[in-house]
């Protein structure tokens, strides 16, 4: 639909788009354990939203959320990334669900890594390191092969494509169960791909809302070659959950350390595909380690 600064958005409907938004707001005022404010810049690619929550002088990091949600999932490690010092800069992807809206849509790693460029200028920031989840683990690679003097460090969570490809179970499963539209089978599938957790209930909501809306990625991220990760030479560090169900953990893990340079490796006992939600302390000390080490 056409939002009222002429761009546009996913939402098929009014009533949709506030249906998610009042999930996206009820994460905000009820899960989210910080401070935070909120902007919308402009870019190349339209307008952007994010979420900067942190000390005012803490060292950036910005985060990168998942395919088919939105930043409001960073609640479950925000927290320990500010009380560790860290300023964390969360934005909806254009191209996804959230609050940003699309004047012209990313849909190759040139423009996806061309919208990230934009937001780091926009909120002066030089060369942080980012953490990305599932398809914003490829988001910060894909940023470091194009953009390799503005990221400090890659940090990916059960990052989507990259070193494996997708198990077909895995996508037909979610498939066959998001478009039946029926919610104790999309709780389930959610569940599923969570390491076999019964979600919270508000997050819950703001997935099930998103699946509804959002139908999977312009560009997918490709399954790169052994010479392609050989040429990131960042400090980058790999998470993987035991119960990921999109790949084989350990393979995933054993071809990262196999061809990249410089990345450290860890499998995180009870993780689904939902890593920092299922996880999060376990996870956010890590992230802390090697931020601290590596930086």
């Amino acid at each position: 639909m056409i939002e009222a600064n002429g761009e546009s958005s996913l939402y098929k409907s009014e009533e949709q788009k506030r249906a998610f938004m009042a999930a996206y707001d009820r994460i905000m005022s009820e899960l989210w354990p910080v401070p935070f404010e909120t902007a919308d810049f402009p870019t190349r690619f339209g307008s952007t939203h994010v979420i900067i929550s942190g000390p005012d002088d803490g060292e950036p990091v910005v985060l990168l959320h998942g395919g088919g949600t939105c930043s409001a999932m960073w609640f479950s490690i925000v927290g320990y990334l500010a009380d560790a010092g860290y300023r964390c800069y969360a934005f909806d992807r254009i191209g996804d669900v959230g609050r940003s809206t699309i004047k012209v849509l990313p849909t190759d790693e040139q423009t996806l890594a061309d919208w990230l460029l934009d937001c780091l200028e926009a909120m002066g920031l030089e060369k942080p390191p980012m953490i990305g989840l599932s398809y914003g683990g490829f988001m910060n690679i894909n940023f470091a092969r194009i953009h390799p003097d503005r990221i400090a460090s890659i940090i990916m969570l059960t990052p989507g494509g990259i070193f494996a490809k997708l198990r077909l179970w895995w996508t037909l499963r979610m498939a066959v169960s998001i478009g039946s539209g029926y919610k104790p089978l999309i709780r389930n599938a959610y569940a599923y791909i969570a390491g076999g957790r019964k979600p919270d209930d508000r997050f819950f909501e703001l997935a099930r809302l998103a699946w509804a809306t959002w139908k999977g990625p312009e560009f997918m991220p490709p399954v790169y070659s052994d010479d392609e990760l050989r040429a990131v030479t960042h400090p980058s560090l790999l998470l993987v959950g035991d119960k990921d169900v999109i790949y084989d953990p350990m393979k995933v893990l054993q071809r990262a350390k196999d061809t990249m340079p410089d990345v450290e490796v860890e499998l995180i006992p009870n993780g689904g595909h939902t890593l920092s939600v299922d996880e999060p302390e376990s996870v956010s000390r890590r992230i802390i380690k090697f931020l601290a080490d590596r930086g």
